[in-house]
């Protein structure tokens, strides 16, 4: 069964009180995300966020497993702030089988929709980030607004445009992206048909798969479109934002980010790439010296999480990340 496979890594030290909602969030990362990985899971504690956190990892292959037990390991006794539990590709597999066949990104893509249903017994509220998501203030409210509610929590896709679910027709709705997965947050009990329709479509479709059209999909074929929320806060991934400045600030003793005057907007998550150093410098040489320093500063703060919080794998000094986690500056 699907629970006998899941790892308890760590109890946490989490001081929620009883009565409020049972929080999760949901990360699927394979090997290449595992230095974002660290960075997301030290970004939650680092600002204070309590809630289960469930990773999915592949295991299967001698190098994805080493990677992965490598970082179980360390997760017991890094002290991190909320319960931790590792789930296993495989056992997903086993409990949706039409899914089996796919690609491995295929899977990372798509197979934390089930599962995060399959969570809806035990907790109020789910959510979901990425492996190239790193968390920079305390989110754990929108896990609080979202739980015991009809309503799903996301942000608006930008690089589509301007866009609202309730704007798709039968003509548009799987070809456009008017909302993103990132965040997205919601009560499991409550989105069954939604995600359902995503999984089915998902597996049904014969090429690869967009995960952001699917998701637009299943929510405007279940008519839930008034029901999705997109977050007044600022999320820094819509492509304008990046050539207003950010600012790197100090708050009792925490490391923040909030924009300049003509955002005036905390900064709550990035979505990106921006641990890899080599990612960092093509996006930081394009000629605008505004992006240049925003990606810089959030290169470094990624590197700050992944190295300097407690959970340590050592990335820094391995053969494959020590070029690309190299401070800047």
């Amino acid at each position: 069964m699907l629970a006998n496979s899941i790892t308890h890594l760590t109890s946490g030290t989490s001081t929620a009180a009883l009565d409020e909602p049972r929080k999760a969030f949901v990360i699927a990362a394979s090997e290449g995300y595992l230095p974002g990985l660290v960075a997301t899971l030290n970004g939650l504690d680092y600002h204070g966020n309590n809630m289960d956190v469930y990773w999915i990892y592949h295991d299967e292959g001698k190098g994805e497993i080493a990677a992965a037990e490598h970082l179980m390991n360390l997760i017991p006794d890094a002290g991190l702030c909320y319960n931790t539990y590792a789930v296993p590709m495989s056992a997903l597999m086993e409990e949706w089988p039409e899914g089996a066949e796919r690609s491995r990104g295929w899977k990372f893509r798509f197979y934390k929709y089930p599962f995060m249903l399959s969570l809806a017994d035990r907790y109020d509220v789910t959510g979901a980030l990425s492996g190239d998501t790193v968390v920079l203030n305390h989110i754990e409210p929108w896990w609080d607004m979202m739980a015991n509610t009809k309503y799903l929590l996301t942000t608006n896709h930008s690089f589509a445009g301007r866009g609202h679910i309730l704007q798709l027709t039968a003509e548009t709705a799987g070809s456009q992206t008017c909302m993103t997965d990132i965040p997205l947050i919601f009560d499991p009990a409550k989105w069954g048909d939604v995600f359902h329709s995503l999984w089915e479509r998902a597996c049904d479709t014969e090429a690869a798969a967009s995960e952001l059209k699917a998701l637009n999909w299943a929510v405007w074929h279940q008519g839930r479109g008034r029901d999705v929320v997109y977050s007044a806060e600022c999320q820094w991934v819509t492509h304008h934002l990046w050539y207003l400045n950010i600012h790197r600030v100090n708050v009792a003793g925490k490391y923040m980010f909030c924009g300049d005057d003509k955002i005036r907007y905390w900064i709550y998550t990035v979505h990106g790439k921006w641990a890899p150093y080599s990612n960092c410098k093509a996006k930081a040489s394009t000629g605008n010296k505004t992006l240049a320093s925003n990606v810089w500063k959030l290169h470094n703060e990624y590197r700050r999480l992944i190295t300097d919080h407690k959970l340590k794998p050592g990335y820094e000094d391995s053969s494959r990340w020590a070029e690309e986690l190299r401070p800047h500056g």
